[in-house]
Parts: C-alpha cells; sequence; structure tokens
C-alpha cells in the first residue's frame, strides 16, 4: 500500500493541474477566449508579454479599438495585481474592412483568431516567489446579431532569473508583431487632411518607393463622427501619395485640426502593412499628379475693398497645366459657382504668362505651366457686409497631362476674418508677388499686325525704342484657335524695335482676323 500511494498522488496532482489549466479558457458557442502569457516565468525589472486570444467561430467576429459603424472593442479591466506591477495598453493588429452586407454600414474587425498583446512590466523590487493576477476581461463578437460577453481571468507566473518562452504560444506572439502597425513616431510618412465639398480627405506621402505596386488601400479613423464609410469611397494611388476620401459624418466637426488612424495596404503580391498616423489639417487638395490649394494674399477680409484670392496649381515632374487657351490640346483651369454673401463681386482669373511647351516628337504644341503657377481673382465684398468671418466657396476644374490628360474638379471652401485693415499673409505673399510679375502688362507701346501669305502667317510688332534687342526668342500665344498652327514651324526674327514670328497656317484658319489677341 505505501508504495502506490505516490503515484496516487502524482495522479491526482496532474488532474487538478489540467484542471486549473484548462479553466482559463472561457468558451461559449459563438467564441473561445482566453488569457495567456508569451513567458512561462516572469523576472523583476523585466517585461514580458500577455494577450487576449479571441477566437470567434465561422462568420463571426470581434473589434478592433475602434469598430467603425457599429461593435464595442475588447477590454480589460479591474486588474487585480502586486503593487508597482504595470499592464500596457492593448497593442492592436491590423484589422480588417468589413461591409455589413446590405447595408451602408461598415465594422472594423477581426474575422478570425486574434491575439490582444499587452505589455506586462514587474517590478524590480518585487520578492514574491510567483506573479499572480487577474482581470475581467469583456468583449463582443457579432455576425448578423451582436452578442457581449465578459469573464474573470488569472494567470499565476513563476518568478526566475531569466525569462521562458511558452512554445505553446511562441509563433502565435511572433505572428501578432508581423502585423501590427507600425508606430508614428517609427515612420517617416506625412499625413494629411481636408475636409472639401461635404468629403474628408486623407493623404499620406512616402519619401522613395514605399507606395509602388499597392493593390488597395483604407483609411481607419479611431474615433466616431469623422466619416461614412460607404457607399463612395475613393482611393487614389499616385507615385509616392495616397489619398483616401468618403463622406462627412453627417455630424462632423469641421473645426478640428488633427485627425488619428491607422493606414493599411495591400500589395500586388497580397503582403499588407499599416502604419498609425496622425494627420494635420491642410488647404492644400490632391488629385492625380497634382496638387490644388485656394489661398488669400491676407489673414483677412475688409468689406468694400479688394481681397486677392489665387489657386495654387502644382503638377508632378513632367505634368503641366494649361493657360486659358491650352494650344493644340487641352482645357484651362476655371473656377465656377463661387458661393460668396450676397452681392460679393468675383473676378476673372488673371493668368500668368504661359510656356510654350511643345509635345515630344509630334509636332503640337501646348501653352501652360509645367510648373507650380498661382492663379490670382480679385474678390470684394460688399460695402454694409456686417459678418465677422466669410466663407468662400468656389468648384475648381483643371486638366493636367503628360502623355494624358486627366481631368480633376474639386469644390473648395475658404474662411477669413473680417477686419478693418488688410492684413498681408506672411505665408502666401510670395506666391502673390511672383505671380504678378509674369502677369502680361497692357500698359504698352508695342503695335502689332498680322499678315497672311500663301500658306504661313506673319505677326509683326513694333515698339517705339529698340527693347527687342536684349532679347533672343519669343513666342506669341492667341487667346483664340485657328489663328496659327504653333509647331513646327517658328521663325522669330529680332532686330531693334522690330519683331516678326512666322508660323504655319492652321488647317481652317478663322476667316476674320480683324481682332487677333494674345499675349507676347
Amino acid at each position: 500500500m505505501a508504495r502506490t500511494m505516490p503515484k496516487l498522488l502524482i495522479i491526482i496532482g496532474l488532474f487538478l493541474f489540467s484542471i486549473g489549466a484548462s479553466a482559463q479558457v472561457h468558451r461559449t458557442d459563438q467564441i473561445e477566449v482566453e488569457l495567456i502569457s508569451e513567458t512561462l516565468t516572469v523576472v523583476p525589472g523585466e517585461t514580458t508579454w500577455l494577450a487576449i486570444r479571441l477566437d470567434p467561430i465561422e462568420h463571426w467576429h470581434t473589434y478592433w479599438k475602434f469598430g467603425g459603424d457599429s461593435g464595442e472593442a475588447t477590454r480589460a479591466v479591474d486588474w487585480d495585481m502586486p503593487v508597482g506591477t504595470e499592464i500596457g495598453e492593448i497593442q492592436w493588429p491590423i484589422p480588417e474592412w468589413t461591409p455589413f452586407l446590405g447595408s451602408d454600414l461598415v465594422t472594423f474587425t477581426y474575422e478570425r483568431e486574434v491575439f490582444l498583446p499587452m505589455a506586462l512590466n514587474v517590478p524590480a523590487n518585487f520578492s514574491g516567489e510567483e506573479l499572480a493576477l487577474s482581470t475581467l476581461i469583456e468583449w463582443q463578437v457579432c455576425d448578423e446579431i451582436c452578442i457581449p460577453g465578459e469573464a474573470n481571468f488569472s494567470i499565476a507566473l513563476p518568478v526566475a532569473a531569466n525569462l521562458e518562452i511558452d512554445p505553446q504560444w511562441q509563433q502565435a506572439f511572433a505572428d501578432t508583431r508581423s502585423t501590427l502597425p507600425t508606430p508614428v513616431d517609427a515612420h517617416g510618412l506625412v499625413a494629411e487632411f481636408n475636409d472639401h465639398d461635404g468629403k474628408v480627405n486623407v493623404m499620406i506621402r512616402a519619401d522613395g518607393a514605399q507606395f509602388n505596386d499597392i493593390d488597395e488601400a483604407w483609411f481607419f479613423p479611431v474615433e466616431r463622427r469623422i466619416m461614412r464609410y460607404a457607399p463612395y469611397r475613393n482611393v487614389m494611388l499616385d507615385g509616392e501619395r495616397i489619398q483616401v476620401s468618403t463622406e462627412q459624418h453627417r455630424r462632423y466637426d469641421g473645426s478640428r485640426t488633427t485627425m488619428e488612424g491607422l493606414l493599411s495596404f495591400v500589395d500586388n503580391a497580397g503582403n499588407l502593412q499599416a502604419f498609425d498616423l496622425t494627420a494635420s489639417r491642410s488647404p492644400v487638395a490632391w488629385d492625380n499628379s497634382i496638387e490644388i490649394e485656394l489661398l488669400s494674399e491676407t489673414t483677412n477680409i475688409v468689406p468694400g475693398e479688394t481681397t486677392w484670392l489665387g489657386l495654387r496649381l502644382d503638377p508632378a515632374e513632367h505634368w503641366h497645366t494649361y493657360w486659358k487657351m491650352g494650344g493644340d490640346s487641352g482645357e484651362p483651369t476655371s473656377l465656377n459657382e463661387w458661393d460668396a454673401p450676397e452681392g460679393t463681386q468675383i473676378g476673372e482669373i488673371q493668368w500668368p504668362a504661359p510656356h510654350w511647351l511643345p509635345f515630344y516628337d509630334t509636332g503640337l504644341v501646348n501653352f501652360g505651366y509645367e510648373e507650380e503657377v498661382l492663379l490670382p481673382v480679385a474678390v470684394t465684398l460688399p460695402a454694409d457686409f456686417t459678418g465677422d468671418q466669410v466663407e468662400l466657396s468656389t468648384l475648381a476644374f483643371w486638366n493636367v497631362c503628360d502623355q494624358i490628360c486627366i481631368p480633376g474638379e474639386q469644390r473648395l471652401n475658404f474662411t477669413l476674418p473680417v477686419g478693418a485693415v488688410p492684413e498681408l499673409n506672411a505665408n502666401t505673399q510670395a506666391l502673390f508677388d511672383e505671380a504678378r510679375e509674369v502677369i502680361p502688362s497692357t500698359d504698352h507701346v508695342i503695335r502689332s499686325m498680322i499678315a497672311v501669305a500663301g500658306e504661313r502667317v506673319s505677326l509683326g510688332f513694333e515698339a517705339t525704342a529698340p527693347i527687342f534687342d536684349d532679347y533672343s526668342e519669343a513666342y506669341f500665344f492667341p487667346e483664340q484657335r485657328r489663328i496659327i498652327k504653333p509647331g513646327p514651324l517658328r521663325d522669330v526674327s529680332l532686330q531693334g524695335n522690330l519683331l516678326q514670328i512666322t508660323h504655319q497656317q492652321p488647317r481652317r484658319m478663322l476667316q476674320d482676323l480683324s481682332e487677333v489677341y494674345g499675349v507676347l
């Protein structure tokens, strides 16, 4: 009898241990929930990792730290642990963008087994033989209905001289870390947002080729009342830039200056990456291969006095926008459908001198801007306006072209406080000054004529002084089509006070050339 007792005690001991371990798995008909540790031991003064394991059944899901249109995040609360022990915030793996079938609702979820890690910091002066912790875990698991759940969990880890990895969970923690987003302070992405025309546009710029070969991208905000996630969602993938646009939430706060969230994208090979972001407000609007911005020369607006606004267009390298007549092709930029206080006078676009842009080896020529340009517009508020601020809005249209042309349209908003004396904006003053320097002058005494001979059209200019001696090249940009054929023939003769530019006739030249307007 004495020989069999130890064996019986060992069997009983193993059985009791097994019951204690399995009790930490909470099971329902929809999910398994468990509190686990990456290590079998803890070391005073060192950090180990715990995790909440959530494993819903097929078609069911749990939620990211913000659930989107519905759903509550998993939480671990009411921790009971030794004094000085610290539990970090949950580290959230990349969520899934989950449309709710038959509706415009979208939730941010995990439709799979997921591990939610938390750092466990053991105080250096901890002297016990075992570290015991307990917590209440709350979750929500959903399919067509949502079922909230909660359970108490405890875990006890022996104290040792070294951390010993638990082989059961080693791969799970490694896989989870590979799906954690890169923190804000660990990447060089620049994030901005704007909120024009009832849309929220989140814009992210990278240096280099980080966004090459992207197949799809998502932006997950971390709070409610920012955007409607469906049905409208537009993603622009443009080289080093990503823009995600959605409609504004009906209770969107237009005064916000920052927006936190997560950028997630998958490449053509199916690899998923994500980055935590804090986006700053920007007046700049993005579109394919161009930035667009509505600017003001002043920081305020004075009733009865002219204020200058300007549309800034900044095309990508090798791309261009168009002058008021595009040459052989292309449509000009325009500002239409102004929304301003009644009686406000809106002037025409003032066009800086364009560039002569031959289109590769085709013989075609475009008139436009291959670099940043500002198009000024005069705005005069009624003298009797009495408000504290003015909201101005316009629908901007443009074409940006390289070998192809991409039309763009964006409603741009601008708000200026009303003042008694105009105050110049130091951030925009140089742009307006540079634009004025290249706006053609109408105050001159140059005479012009046009002559047609055979298949050629000659434009002659005569000044009262030998002003043309200082120039080696000249261009004439007609404001109408069918005046000249810009290329390939263009013969220029400069001599003292005389200038002549000769082109071929266009195929269907205008019959009446008595009034030809343009820029020299």
